[in-house]
């Protein structure tokens, strides 16, 4: 699967009931540690791509959807299984954590 952008809740609502965990990440292009978390996702992609959907969502252009989850800090990051939204990891979050989560939620 590819990283998608989405902007609203309109464009998240279809992957939330396609069947298969999300990966919400709130981020900003001026964010030095949500940068470094690009890479981190597009391996997760390469990886799991298949059984997790990875949507970003940059906080400049969706403040309020970043404002919906409740996004005080960037990069944040929640996984969404069957409309339950898990607790926000916030701050950068290096690859083998993130996918040890996203395999316990799998």
């Amino acid at each position: 699967m590819a990283i998608l952008h989405v902007t609203s809740n309109n464009e998240i609502e279809p992957h939330l009931n396609g069947g298969k965990p999300v990966l919400l990440n709130f981020w900003a292009k001026w964010c030095g540690p949500c940068r470094m978390l690009i890479p981190v996702l597009e391996q997760l992609d390469e990886e799991l791509g298949d059984k997790v959907q990875i949507l970003k969502v940059d906080v400049d252009e969706g403040p309020d959807l970043a404002a919906q989850y409740g996004v005080m800090g960037i990069p944040h990051t929640r996984i969404i299984i069957n409309n339950n939204i898990k607790d926000p990891l916030v701050g950068y979050v290096p690859y083998e954590k993130l996918k040890m989560i996203v395999e316990s939620e799998l």
